[in-house]
């Protein structure tokens, strides 16, 4: 080796696997998912309103997400319409935003029904589960 030059161990930039936005919001799943339902834990008096935005959060992101995901990865348009590098690298995010916004416009009922398994009842306050599970 020659005097004054240090021996390079890292691996060259060109040779890394780039990371694109998609596989960061991708990876983010889980902690919005856990983030959702903390904020459910957490909540004091405005706790069915919590209850509410974490259910909402969670068919976002397991059911409306994965169906937007799907239905983007089918397209098979021709090279002028296909997706471009940066459209394909930003997709996730657009996805989360398209899912959040489809459930918030819509009342779900399955978004009521988790809202309420995470809201504790009792009888001055509503329907509340019976021991079989059905709504009394």
């Amino acid at each position: 080796m020659i005097e004054g030059t240090h021996h390079i161990t890292a691996e060259p930039t060109w040779k890394q696997k780039p990371l694109t936005s998609q596989s960061a919001v991708e990876q983010r799943q889980p902690e919005r998912f856990l983030s959702a339902l903390h904020r459910q834990a957490e909540a004091t008096d405005d706790g069915a309103e919590a209850a509410l935005d974490a259910a909402r959060d969670f068919v976002a992101n397991t059911l409306v997400k994965p169906i937007l995901k799907q239905m983007r990865e089918m397209n098979q348009a021709a090279p002028p319409f296909a997706p471009g590098p940066y459209e394909k690298a930003f997709a996730g995010m657009v996805d989360e935003q398209v899912a959040d916004r489809i459930v918030r416009a819509q009342r779900f009922a399955i978004v009521d029904r988790i809202a309420a398994t995470m809201t504790p009842q009792d009888s001055t306050h509503g329907p509340a589960l019976s021991s079989g599970g059905v709504v009394a």
